[in-house]
């Protein structure tokens, strides 16, 4: 019975973050700012191409909207993901293909904030 509790709790935990990533890389594929919003800490940072700024929510959320509105995504397939020993902070990484056929990694680090899982960082790099 206890090895049922643990192995239920270890494969729980990873579904919860699996299926939070899986959101957030969902809200990308269908350009919800609404619900890129929820998820963002009130300051990230955003890096686009090495890039990199540190801007409050709003700012950066009008940078990945004119980043989306010239990159319509296809398709946003998760590739990897992974967390702290300590469950604190996580990050994932997924390949975006847009509908003008330019292809991006999209890489995103949460932390454990108050019990909400808030990004912290968007990094959005060209791939050739």
């Amino acid at each position: 019975m206890r090895i049922s509790v643990v192995i239920f709790l270890i494969f729980g935990i990873n579904s919860i973050y699996s299926q939070s990533r899986n959101l957030i890389f969902d809200a990308i594929r269908k350009s919800d700012l609404t619900a890129l919003s929820d998820m963002f800490d009130k300051k990230i940072e955003y890096c686009f191409n090495d890039q990199i700024e540190f801007m409050d929510k709003v700012t950066a959320l009008k940078a990945i909207r004119a980043f989306l509105e010239r990159n319509v995504p296809k398709s946003v397939t998760p590739m990897h993901q992974g967390s702290s020993k300590s469950e604190e902070s996580k990050f994932a990484i997924a390949n975006m293909e847009s509908n003008n056929g330019r292809k991006f990694r999209i890489y995103i680090y949460a932390e454990n904030i108050g019990g909400i899982l808030l990004v912290q960082e968007l990094r959005i790099d060209a791939q050739k």
